[in-house]
């Protein structure tokens, strides 16, 4: 009972020392988990309450489906600074420890007990993680481990060290990783941590680079943590040195790039590369061909792209047409003669089979060529007067023009008259010359966004005025 009364009194001091933090629930340690193959399984999320003293070891043992960053909270009950703890995590073997992460919990002052926190960027497998007591009292001590995890698309894990062993990344996606010099284990680095990233560029690009460093252990951030691009075998450097927050835009040749990220000296940090592509918007759109069922766009060419995105809508608010290739033309089929559509180009670039596109030109509004109309008849019904009926046209109409000329060739108009609505298919003519001849042409027209689309012309008809 006395013993059960100590735990609880260790996890509530524990939860009111710590953040609000939000768990599935608590797994009690259970021995014997002294080596790998009897470690106690556990869920990431679970948090771990147990105990232990000295020359006791402690295994847990967790999986992961997909990668993303671990975080461990060690919290042991200890009585003053004497007293440490070591945490470390193991891969799926058990043989080889995770990129030397071997840490010390040392004792806190202030808060009155060993506190640490470890922070991983874990491939999905399984992983143990193990805990030790390090004091020379015979004293058995409670502990608490609060674990979480946020997947990540990243692959980018250690070693990393080299330029030989940079990792392949496709430019226009985000790198996220950790430097971690405090556990640096390889004497070359003189306790610096090193991430390589290598990229390649099909063509001139404009690429902007954001560096961002986030908090580490207690809170604080690895003390000159900061990355920078070269090429490829060469030290020939191509941005500034990146800090914290710190983005750079660079136009770049077809070639082979590499990032370097430095922490130096001993700290730990978790950080991000997001890497974005500047792709020009297409100018000059226009269409420059239609009829009554399609349309042809057009754009001026942009240098460096892969290939051109266009939409036509289906004279609605969706974008019913996509068609995608590398000619500044192309043709949307299947319209309906008036009708109203817009219209929009994008470019894009092709990385490693991954499609990055740019910002939509201005969309574009045009409608299809109205249909043709039919004449029915003609009369001069009263004096000074022309009488014509037509068909009503097919598709969309917004109305009809009339147009009178004095010669067959229409060189010498007499008069137009616009006439609104598809169902009106009747106007009479006044204030003609009697006795004079008067060839007649009607064509349906759409108006769309400030502009007037026309139809062809029917056939002429000539009727003398009385």
């Amino acid at each position: 009972m006395k013993k059960f009364l100590i735990l609880v009194l260790s996890v509530i001091i524990f939860f009111s020392a710590l953040p609000v933090l939000s768990f599935a629930s608590t797994q009690q340690e259970k021995e014997s988990n002294n080596t790998i193959k009897t470690a106690n399984s556990f869920n990431i999320g679970n948090s771990i309450s147990g105990y232990i003293s000295k020359n006791d070891v402690d295994f847990f043992k967790f999986t992961l489906t997909t990668a993303g960053k671990v975080t461990f909270n060690i919290k042991i009950n200890a009585k003053d600074y004497l007293d440490d703890g070591w945490f470390s995590l193991y891969n799926g073997s058990g043989a080889v420890d995770c990129d030397g992460n071997t840490g010390l919990c040392s004792f806190d002052d202030n808060l009155g007990y060993i506190t640490e926190q470890f922070v991983f960027m874990l491939q999905p497998g399984t992983y143990y993680a193990k805990l030790k007591l390090s004091t020379s009292k015979t004293n058995v001590f409670s502990y608490s481990i609060m674990n979480s995890f946020v997947s990540s698309n990243s692959n980018y894990f250690e070693p990393d060290n080299y330029v030989q062993d940079a990792h392949t990344f496709t430019i226009g996606k985000t790198i996220t990783g950790q430097i971690d010099t405090a556990f640096e284990n390889d004497a070359r680095n003189f306790d610096r941590d090193y991430d390589y990233y290598v990229f390649s560029i099909p063509s001139t690009l404009t690429v902007t680079f954001l560096f961002t460093e986030s908090t580490s252990y207690h809170g604080y951030k690895s003390i000159d943590t900061e990355c920078v691009i070269y090429k490829y075998n060469s030290q020939t450097r191509i941005s500034d040195y990146l800090e914290d927050g710190d983005s750079q835009k660079i136009k770049l040749a077809a070639g082979k790039y590499y990032i370097k990220v430095v922490g130096d000296p001993r700290g730990y940090s978790s950080y991000s590369i997001k890497t974005s592509l500047s792709i020009p918007t297409p100018t000059g759109f226009t269409c420059i061909a239609r009829n009554t069922s399609s349309e042809k766009v057009s754009w001026n060419r942009v240098t460096g792209v892969s290939g051109y995105q266009v939409q036509c809508s289906d004279g609605g608010t969706q974008w019913a047409q996509t068609k995608s290739g590398n000619n500044n033309t192309c043709t949307f089929s299947g319209l309906t003669a008036g009708g109203k559509y817009k219209f929009r180009v994008r470019a894009y670039i092709d990385i490693n089979g991954t499609r990055y596109y740019g910002a939509w030109a201005k969309t574009l509004c045009s409608c299809a060529k109205p249909a043709s109309v039919t004449i029915k008849s003609v009369s001069s019904p009263n004096k000074k007067q022309i009488k014509t009926n037509w068909a009503k046209a097919g598709g969309v109409v917004t109305g009809y023009q009339i147009v009178y000329s004095r010669n067959k060739a229409f060189t010498n108009i007499a008069a137009r008259k616009n006439i609104s609505g598809k169902s009106t298919v009747t106007y009479t003519g006044k204030n003609f010359t009697r006795g004079k001849t008067y060839y007649v042409a009607v064509r349906a027209y759409t108006t769309f966004s400030g502009q007037v689309y026309y139809g062809k012309y029917s056939t002429i008809k000539a009727i003398k005025c009385k």
